[in-house]
């Protein structure tokens, strides 16, 4: 008769460790979902200071670009203007014995 006794009370403090262990589990979601929860809203508030996007576009302050890309395109279209002339005058002083060398990119333009 005691050693029933003595399995109903192991059987007890097994269904209490049971019931303690799904406590602690739902204790332990709980707190990640509260942590979750309040880690993005600190970080929605600094990106809030931070990123703008589409609604509050207008208020963004436009900063002065370095480069000018009109003033470099007309400087290339110069330079390789320059280049041409002096291939051009280069090759029209060629003597008669020369031999010419023509480039792959001579020859497609």
């Amino acid at each position: 008769m005691e050693e029933e006794k003595e399995i109903k009370d192991a059987e007890i403090s097994e269904t209490k460790k049971e019931e303690s262990e799904k406590k602690n589990y739902r204790t332990e979601i709980i707190l990640i979902f509260i942590i979750g929860l309040l880690a993005g809203v600190m970080i929605k508030a600094e990106a809030v200071k931070r990123i703008s996007i589409g609604f509050d576009d207008y208020r963004t302050v436009t900063r002065s670009h370095g480069y000018d890309i009109e003033a470099i395109e007309k400087q290339l279209i110069e330079d390789a203007k320059k280049e041409k002339e002096a291939a051009e005058q280069g090759s029209a002083g060629l003597e008669g014995g020369e031999e010419v060398i023509i480039e792959e990119s001579e020859v497609l333009e």
